[in-house]
């Protein structure tokens, strides 16, 4: 075995986990979420590359690792965006089923796409964030424009951030109450030191 080299999934979701997006997630979700095999994609891409187009409809977010893009809306330049930034994150999310901006790439980019299919199927396991979902599933309106979706997201990811740090809280306190629980010995009813 080789010391002192990282696997390259490992650096993924050390970087993913510094997003701003991903802050609020809790951190056992997220970890679920990074280290799932079909929750990312890793995809190098050339200059002129469209990664997402206005008005389609998407399944997935996308981070980039290295390179730069630029965020257009009806066909005019908005936003520059380089290494650290995420876009897509209204349909990962589900505030909106098409895609609100076109997203080129302006230099080789290396990208991390995330699905928005195992962040549901993630979020099953926690009654509370499905509770929070589902308080959006109205958003899902194909006539939606991008300033109402971007409301709606920022909107469905404070909820979600409440909702975590309240399951996160509560697995804190799970893991004291076990650590503070008294161990039996199994040659008597006396609790272990």
């Amino acid at each position: 075995l080789l010391r002192g080299v990282l696997e390259e999934n490992v650096i993924d979701a050390e970087m993913l986990k510094r997003i701003d997006f991903f802050r609020n997630f809790g951190p056992v979700f997220l970890d679920e979420l990074l280290n799932s095999p079909e929750s990312i994609r890793k995809v190098l891409v050339m200059p002129g590359t469209v990664l997402l187009r206005e008005g389609s409809p998407g399944d997935s977010m996308m981070v980039i690792s290295k390179g730069r893009v630029a965020a257009s809306v009806n066909g005019r330049v908005v936003k520059h965006l380089g290494e650290g930034s995420y876009f897509g994150e209204l349909v990962f999310l589900g505030a909106t089923l098409l895609r609100t901006v076109t997203v080129t790439a302006t230099t080789f980019c290396d990208v991390r796409i995330i699905y928005n299919k195992s962040f549901r199927r993630i979020a099953e396991k926690y009654p509370e964030v499905q509770a929070a979902l589902s308080n959006f599933d109205l958003a899902n309106d194909v006539r939606m424009n991008a300033k109402a979706a971007g409301r709606l997201g920022k909107a469905l990811a404070e909820s979600l951030a409440q909702v975590f740090q309240s399951i996160h809280e509560a697995q804190k306190n799970a893991a004291t109450r076990l650590s503070l629980t008294p161990r039996k010995s199994r040659l008597g009813s006396k609790p272990l030191p």
